[in-house]
């Protein structure tokens, strides 16, 4: 998190092993957030913890490029990764993904 008026940030989330490639604000939960990185992992995060994600999930085998959540639906979101898959989740149940689409890439 970031003050633009301080030059220092608010709270610092550690939890991937590589690079984040993105991070999204919930557009239903106000504190909690989601990213994905290089090491196939999407997080889901409360901003008032910033010491460890609350959900953890491995979303693929491959670099999770991309995320984004449902408009509709508070539980569900998406991956993209550089495997040619989006797959979406269901926050009541991180087992198995709720669909999976295979693109060329």
């Amino acid at each position: 998190q970031w003050d633009p008026n301080r030059p220092n940030s608010l709270a610092t989330f550690l939890g991937h092993s590589q690079l984040v490639y993105n991070a999204m604000w919930s557009p239903h939960v106000p504190a909690c957030f989601a990213s994905v990185s290089g090491d196939g992992a999407l997080k889901i995060w409360n901003s008032h913890i910033p010491q460890r994600a609350t959900m953890t999930l491995r979303a693929h085998d491959a670099e999770v490029l991309s995320l984004d959540w449902c408009k509709y639906d508070q539980n569900i979101l998406a991956t993209g990764a550089s495997d040619g898959l989006i797959r979406g989740w269901d926050l009541r149940n991180f087992s198995s993904p709720v669909f999976e689409l295979k693109v060329d890439v």
